[in-house]
């Protein structure tokens, strides 16, 4: 399912969304032949052999697999107590992205403090996952309580400035399922349903109070939409400014910024409070001289203004190479048996599944999410066996 939520991305945010725009916006001419040469990759990384159906009896039901321990259930929902508690105490409701504001107070709180942001943020997902996954592994009631913890901790995750946190939170729990038993579970589970349509509901109404904002609804397509979702923005720009090479910069400083990732660092927290903290910040602020702190953007960036179109094509082939590995690893039943593998998998599929981020940040980010995953992993899970466990 991963590489069809990034090829669908990829035809939405570097074809379809240009194309729309370049219509509307006189003198706007986004580079194509980047789509071309992005979606080209992704397909042969892909799609151009297709997944081996694994037999059904190299999936055991009764093998071994990892399940939370007893007491993580309280450990968790403590966590989104204090999560709701640092939320509120620190007014970080409203979080939209590259707010000057935002940039200064996360770079100024507590590390303790920093630290519960960060770990309820990154490990929600996997958590969602652990209990989920399995259904027989772990007590009804037990995934309940974990639902209406999550439910109850959305409002306090900045969601009334970042409609994305729905969409990203969704694609990255499909990610973990084949498409065809996604298919059967959307079309059996009417709880899925009512997900969907209540994320639905969440995110039209965050929409229509923020396109009263707007003088027409022109305008908030336009800058909302057309703009917003518009992958080769930061592209386009460096073009006319004629800072885009076709074969490649190779400019090392652009990773410059990604020392912000490195905890501890004293570099890493002047980089914070400058709200230089992703390659997306070097291109705006140094290379366009812009004293914005964030621009719509998308992964095309960094491969093609480093390596050109060659760079663009096997950074995205081996992105969806990737992907297919992991699309394999899920439709073989691999996951929850091995720690590390899972933690692997894990990691890199929430790490990737968002189009806009960066394509080198996607990557750093990951050491440090994996080494909480493998952690979770590791210290509050046990291994059973589910069909030991149905029969009790």
């Amino acid at each position: 399912m991963l590489r069809w939520l990034i090829l669908i991305q990829a035809v939405a945010y570097l074809l379809v969304v240009p194309m729309l725009r370049a219509e509307l916006e006189l003198g706007y001419h986004p580079p194509l032949i980047a789509t071309l040469i992005a979606l080209t990759a992704l397909l042969v990384g892909g799609f151009l052999f297709p997944l081996r159906r694994s037999p059904l009896h190299a999936v055991h039901s009764d093998v071994d697999r990892l399940r939370p321990a007893s007491w993580l259930l309280i450990a968790w929902l403590g966590l989104t107590i204090a999560y709701a508690l640092v939320v509120i105490r620190y007014g970080l409701f409203d979080r939209r992205q590259g707010s000057e504001v935002m940039a200064e107070l996360y770079a100024t709180l507590p590390l303790p403090i920093l630290g519960i942001l960060r770990v309820y943020e990154l490990l929600l997902i996997p958590i969602i996952i652990l209990y989920m996954y399995h259904a027989s592994s772990t007590p009804r009631w037990q995934r309940v309580a974990i639902l209406l913890g999550v439910l109850a901790s959305l409002p306090f995750m900045g969601l009334a400035d970042s409609r994305s946190r729905l969409i990203v939170m969704g694609m990255s729990l499909i990610a973990f399922l084949p498409p065809d038993r996604f298919l059967r579970q959307l079309y059996r589970n009417w709880q899925l349903l009512l997900a969907g349509a209540g994320a639905i509901l969440a995110f039209s109404v965050i929409s229509s109070e923020r396109a009263a904002r707007y003088a027409s609804v022109n305008d908030y397509l336009f800058s909302e939409v057309y703009v917003r979702l518009d992958g080769l923005n930061l592209v386009s720009k460096l073009r006319e400014a004629g800072l885009l090479s076709w074969w490649g910069s190779f400019d090392f400083a652009m990773a410059g910024p990604l020392l912000s990732k490195i905890p501890f660092l004293e570099a890493a927290q002047t980089a914070k409070l400058l709200g230089r903290t992703s390659t997306k910040q070097y291109v705006i602020n140094d290379l366009l001289r812009s004293n914005s702190f964030d621009d719509s953007n998308s992964m095309i960036l960094d491969p093609l203004y480093f390596g050109g179109l060659l760079g663009l094509f096997i950074g995205f082939l081996v992105m969806m190479v990737l992907a297919r590995v992991f699309d394999q690893y899920i439709m073989d039943g691999k996951l929850m048996i091995n720690r590390f593998q899972t933690a692997l998998a894990m990691t890199f599929a929430t790490g990737i599944v968002v189009f806009e981020n960066d394509w080198l940040g996607s990557f750093v980010n990951m050491g440090l999410l994996m080494l909480l995953i493998f952690g979770l992993l590791t210290f509050c899970t046990t291994k059973g066996s589910d069909v030991a466990l149905a029969k009790r």
